[in-house]
């Protein structure tokens, strides 16, 4: 069964006590659920052991290392659920994870919310995934280590940070 990733903000979601039954606040809809032409951006991984491919998708592109929260969508779910889901190259410098890139097309306000009661019971069921900001940069290092990532691809203040502040 394939799976379906996306980086959230935890904090937003936390803003009303959506645990209680509390509706989740407009700041966790716009900032988390964000789309672009009706379409929701996500990486797709096999099974929830390769979550670090999606992670390296998503923060090569940053500008800083900071901590992330994820979320794991299972895709037949959302189909389930009337969610089309296409393939899209993904923007990102990890030339082996653009095709793994999918976005979830056609987002209405419904299907939206059908989204967002995932991303509430997967918080409730505490089934977020959070990646320190060390642990970022060791799934970087690590991509770069194995020359899956070229490092002038990177943000050039990510670039300095890598430079500066090797690992320890």
């Amino acid at each position: 069964m394939a799976l379906l990733v996306r980086k959230i903000e935890i904090a937003k979601w936390r803003q009303n006590n959506i645990i209680s039954g509390a509706d989740a606040s407009a700041d966790a809809i716009t900032n988390c659920m964000k789309t672009t032409s009706n379409k929701l951006s996500t990486w797709k991984i096999e099974n929830s052991d390769k979550i670090n491919e999606a992670v390296l998708a998503t923060i090569s592109n940053f500008q800083k290392f900071d901590k992330t929260d994820y979320i794991i969508l299972e895709e037949t779910f959302l189909s389930d659920n009337g969610l089309k889901i296409i393939p899209f190259p993904g923007n990102t410098p990890v030339y082996d994870l653009i095709d793994t890139h999918y976005d979830i097309v056609d987002l209405t306000y419904s299907s939206l919310g059908i989204l967002k009661n995932q991303v509430i019971e997967h918080i409730k069921a505490e089934k977020v995934i959070r990646i320190t900001a060390r642990e970022s940069k060791k799934i970087l290092l690590k991509a770069i280590d194995e020359q899956r990532v070229d490092i002038d691809k990177l943000h050039p203040e990510l670039q300095s940070k890598i430079k500066k502040e090797p690992l320890k």
